[in-house]
């Protein structure tokens, strides 16, 4: 079998196996999760807005010294870095920020979990599954479980 030099390798052929397939397959993660980061696509939703700050920071700078730089990871996966910096931060504005302090952004007060004591009563009294889940905002298989687990329920 005939090797040839990475520079002969087609580029269809760096895509999917070869030599550093698992490393191109890392670095094109890296830069899947920075795109889906700055549309505000994953992440809990109250950092969505952090993390597109942070990816695109990524995206922007031009450093070439950390071997995981924007820059780099577009060399090593052959796309040119300049054309798809300015794509991405065309496709995908900044998100605002929320600043948590605030007090107009207060955190959403937890429900309180309902007494199990109040649905166990509520389904002896023969109260549909479907009401007593309505009343105290949970699920169905919720009020089932709370009831299945009292005695004599």
């Amino acid at each position: 079998m005939i090797r040839m030099a990475p520079m002969q390798v087609p580029n269809e052929a760096l895509s999917q196996a070869g030599p550093a397939a698992g490393e191109r397959a890392l670095l094109r993660a890296v830069l899947e999760d920075a795109v889906r980061c700055m549309a505000g696509e994953i992440g809990p939703v109250r950092e969505r807005p952090v993390l597109a700050a942070d990816a695109r920071a990524w995206v922007t700078n031009p450093d070439r010294r950390w071997p995981m730089s924007f820059e780099n990871v577009c060399d090593a996966l052959g796309f040119e870095a300049v054309a798809l910096r300015t794509r991405l931060l065309r496709d995908h504005p900044a998100l605002a920020i929320v600043d948590m302090t605030d007090a107009r952004v207060a955190p959403r007060p937890r429900r309180e979990a309902p007494a199990e004591a109040d649905v166990v009563r509520m389904i002896r009294e023969g109260q549909p599954l479907r009401v007593v889940a309505e009343r105290f905002g949970i699920s169905i298989s919720k009020a089932s479980i709370i009831s299945s687990g009292s005695p004599a329920a």
